[in-house]
């Protein structure tokens, strides 16, 4: 072991980072070194191509193998160049809806005597979930305490008659994961130092990126699914999934070669508009998808008036227009406008450096930026 490894992790060190969605697939190289912002040298996005007869899954890996072989072909020269060797030390990967879960449920301990609240207690309530043998577990962990109805943060020796704890977790796809192992080992010979959902992941960068921002909501909208999540005081207090994305209405455009927007109308490539009730049925669909998930969300507290929007580049403008549309919204029952942000590469800027063959992308900017602080966590500075 060199003296630079001796007291946690090496000056400099280089990580594979991988954002899987429904849509597409991004993988990257980025260099970490004690002193200065993560430095993305190499950049690929497939993505996803559905074949006739293929299920979403299967798709989706082929994508997660066509980036891997990417970054194991055409990136090595370029680390080399930039950190002094092709060695990856970590690999780090996240999922999108429909392959991750991020939920937030309140656990009840009431009893009639009072008893002294312990932290076995509450341990034993968070295993008390059921699990589905399908997901594995991510993350759980208690956001809010309330003893007998009072938030408390040192809740542990306290003697009480009923406890109720809100609890966050989250969860991947075993399936999906197995898939994704086999690409990884296969590419790189080594495993995935991390794979985690997408949305536990963002909620840390931007609560860090926008420390004044206690009231915030992130809407990731891919391909089949939109995830959102509420932070309320800072802190993620609510998760949920819409079934539905921008894939529906892309597939409606005529021509089904894919949507832009310009002025926040949709458009096709050629920059034609064409309305159809096709596409406003798509368009429909997802804005009452979304409706829904967003009203159960309000229904335990008020929806906050920041919202910071990810999706890809072509569909920020139209989906912007479309939340500040009249559809949602009397969901804030206010005739505040909203502060609807799309999240653009430019807000990563100086944290994440893009150089030689990398992109602004802001999903593998995220990954980098999470990455960046558990190294610092671990010993560095």
């Amino acid at each position: 072991m060199s003296w630079h490894t001796f007291f946690g992790h090496p000056k400099r060190e280089s990580a594979a980072l991988f954002d899987i969605g429904s849509g597409s697939v991004g993988g990257a190289y980025a260099v970490f070194e004690d002193g200065m912002p993560p430095r993305m040298v190499f950049s690929r996005r497939i993505g996803i191509e559905n074949h006739e007869g293929e299920s979403l899954e299967a798709s989706t890996l082929r994508a997660c193998a066509l980036a891997a072989n990417a970054l194991t072909t055409e990136g090595p020269t370029v680390l080399r160049q930039i950190a002094g060797d092709a060695r990856v030390t970590s690999i780090f990967v996240t999922l999108s809806s429909p392959w991750q879960k991020t939920s937030a449920r309140t656990q009840t301990i009431e009893e009639k005597k009072p008893f002294v609240f312990t932290k076995s207690q509450m341990q034993a309530a968070m295993s008390a979930e059921k699990r589905d043998a399908d997901w594995i577990s991510t993350g759980e962990f208690v956001i809010g305490t309330f003893l007998n109805g009072y938030k408390v943060e040192n809740p542990f020796g306290k003697k009480v008659t009923r406890v109720d704890m809100s609890i966050l977790s989250s969860a991947i796809s075993g399936k999906m994961r197995k898939g994704i192992e086999e690409i990884i080992r296969h590419a790189f010979h080594s495993h995935a130092g991390s794979v985690s959902a997408f949305i536990p992941v963002a909620y840390e960068v931007f609560r860090d990126l926008y420390p004044h921002e206690k009231e915030f909501m992130l809407i990731d909208v891919s391909s089949e699914a939109t995830d959102v999540a509420c932070v309320h005081e800072g802190v993620l207090v609510d998760a949920a999934t819409a079934p539905t994305g921008i894939g529906s209405i892309a597939r409606s455009v005529v021509g089904n070669t894919g949507i832009h927007a310009v002025g926040g109308d949709l458009v096709d490539p050629a920059r034609t508009v064409k309305p159809t009730e096709e596409v406003k049925k798509a368009q429909d669909a997802w804005i009452t998808s979304l409706r829904d998930t967003l009203t159960k969300m309000g229904e335990s507290r008020s929806l906050p008036r920041t919202v910071f929007l990810l999706s890809n580049k072509d569909t920020r403008e139209y989906l912007k227009k479309t939340l500040e549309s009249d559809a949602f919204h009397p969901l804030w029952l206010s005739d505040e406008p909203l502060k609807i942000l799309p999240v653009v590469p430019s807000h990563f800027t100086p944290l994440v450096k893009t150089i030689a063959e990398s992109e602004g992308d802001v999903s593998l900017m995220i990954l980098a930026l999470s990455y960046a602080k558990t190294r610092e966590s671990k010993g560095g500075k």
